[in-house]
């Protein structure tokens, strides 16, 4: 379900584009745009369709949108990734430290383990 409303954010955040600004932006950008006009949104869509916490639902919300340093060429990006998606994460007592017991990824990854949820299907 997170991907439907990653997906659905994108989409909203392409209709408020011109087809030229959609086709030149890149996705580490609209995760950008996401990060900083969508987050507590998103939470509240899966909170309200589904029984998660805060830190469920951010985990996969984040989990989603870590990518910003990931197309590099775009170094304005780049560095608000550095500036703001740390923050935003820390903001919400996630640590970005792989290992540590509040790893922003940790929940994201009970789930797609199965040490959390239900599986609704075989």
């Amino acid at each position: 379900m997170i991907q439907i409303i990653h997906e659905i954010t994108h989409a909203i955040i392409r209709s408020n584009l011109t087809y030229d600004q959609n086709k030149a932006m890149l996705d580490t950008e609209k995760h950008y745009i996401m990060l900083q006009n969508y987050v507590q949104g998103m939470k509240a869509f899966l909170q309200e369709t589904f029984t998660l916490n805060d830190q469920e639902a951010l985990s996969m919300i984040f989990g989603g949108i870590g990518d910003l340093n990931n197309e590099n060429n775009s170094t304005g990006v780049y560095v608000d990734w550095g500036n703001n998606f740390k923050k935003i994460v820390s903001s919400h007592g996630f640590s970005l430290i792989y290992g540590d017991a509040n790893y922003y990824l940790n929940e994201i990854d009970f789930f797609k383990s199965g040490v959390k949820g239900s599986k609704n299907c075989n």
